[in-house]
């Protein structure tokens, strides 16, 4: 099968390598074939919200979070280079955090140590009027929280490689889900 728009590709490939049955496969990718870079916002997100769907109907909440998780893009490059810098620049868990949080070109608006240990980083404030997704801009219709633990990916694989540790990531809001109502944000543990 040929998927032309890389971000439905990426579903693809995650599937796969997280050894989805290939009838699953089938059912969740059916109709990407027809989704381009060129197509319509509010047609990418038709699909994806009927890809979710259907991905929340056939797996199981881990594993549709791993799948998502390796959709994650923009792992490389200057952002590399600089969670790099940040690893090998800072010594201590709470240095490297707030080396982080002053890096906005990685991690957005903000990245912060919680009382419960815990780490939030949200890619817009609290007060924005209305907040929007860098993985479908324009007009699109609200998509589950499944569809966006692509960028849980992106944050859980530059904060490990800032602090050296694994972490769990949960999406806790997103612009997608929310209409642009709220930030995206996610919750990051150590495990």
């Amino acid at each position: 099968m040929k998927y032309p728009y890389s971000k439905v590709y990426k579903l693809y490939t995650g599937l796969k390598k997280n050894n989805v049955e290939t009838s699953m496969i089938l059912e969740i990718m059916k109709g990407g074939e027809e989704i381009e870079a060129g197509s319509s916002p509010m047609d990418k997100s038709n699909w994806f919200s009927e890809a979710m769907k259907k991905m929340e109907n056939l797996l199981d909440h881990q594993k549709r979070v791993q799948i998502r998780e390796c959709c994650a893009c923009n792992l490389g490059g200057k952002r590399l280079k600089l969670t790099t810098e940040i690893r090998d620049q800072y010594s201590t868990f709470e240095d490297r955090i707030r080396a982080a949080n002053d890096t906005k070109y990685i991690f957005g608006h903000s990245v912060e140590l919680m009382e419960n240990g815990k780490i939030k980083v949200q890619f817009q404030p609290d007060n924005s009027s209305h907040t929007v997704c860098s993985c479908l801009p324009g007009e699109f219709n609200k998509l589950s929280l499944t569809y966006c633990y692509c960028c849980g990916g992106y944050v859980k694989n530059h904060l490990q490689a800032i602090l050296g540790e694994t972490l769990k990531c949960t999406v806790q809001s997103s612009a997608t889900n929310s209409g642009g109502e709220k930030p995206c944000t996610f919750i990051l543990e150590r495990t």
